[in-house]
């Protein structure tokens, strides 16, 4: 194995999560992390969180920023950011 791909192995191994680990993420609005992206995937909990804080109901909120699909390798439905103009940017970015 070359220098670069034990360095990758090395850091998915220190880096990973399980079910009960918490994960916090704060979106500054900076647009670097989220441009031609069409593969931010939520969990129920980040739906109910983000919905909760647009003051959506979880319906609203699915129908005007999600796109549901069953994915092609799990064929376990997935839910995802719906991506926005050419530059598939995430819907929830501020002032492009």
């Amino acid at each position: 194995m070359d220098t670069r791909m034990e360095e990758i192995v090395n850091a998915i191994e220190h880096n990973k999560l399980t079910a009960y680990d918490s994960f916090r993420f704060h979106c500054t609005q900076c647009g670097k992390c989220c441009i031609n992206r069409e593969d931010i995937l939520l969990t129920p909990l980040d739906l109910f969180r983000i919905a909760n804080e647009l003051k959506l109901s979880l319906k609203e909120f699915i129908g005007q920023y999600c796109e549901l699909y069953i994915g092609p390798d799990s064929h376990f439905p997935l839910i995802r950011l719906k991506p926005r103009g050419s530059i598939k940017r995430c819907p929830l970015l501020k002032n492009r």
